[in-house]
């Protein structure tokens, strides 16, 4: 688990994937980070793994406020994968705090 400035520190490095789990009204309604890829949870449930994230590279979840993300994480660290974080904290703190 990463706080937000942890997250700010490395989100946007080369070796990292950051995935936007939020649902596509809640990116409306709160604004979006540039350089995360959009696979909403629901979403993220049923795709090849191997074929939609670059696991080469830390991947690293944000939701709204880090519930989602935290699932995610567990999700792919029971499918093998252990390259993966998430951040846990409000997604407008987040945001702000990259301004």
């Amino acid at each position: 688990m990463l706080n937000i400035v942890e997250f700010c520190e490395i989100c946007k490095d080369d070796n990292v994937q950051v995935v936007d789990l939020r649902r596509d009204d809640e990116r409306q309604k709160e604004g979006l980070l540039e350089f995360a890829e959009h696979i909403p949870l629901n979403v993220l449930v049923e795709i090849d793994l191997q074929k939609e994230l670059d696991l080469n590279k830390k991947i690293i979840f944000h939701c709204k406020a880090g519930g989602r993300a935290a699932r995610a994480a567990k999700m792919l660290r029971e499918a093998g994968i252990e390259n993966v974080d998430y951040v846990r904290g409000d997604f407008l703190e987040i945001k702000n705090a990259l301004e």
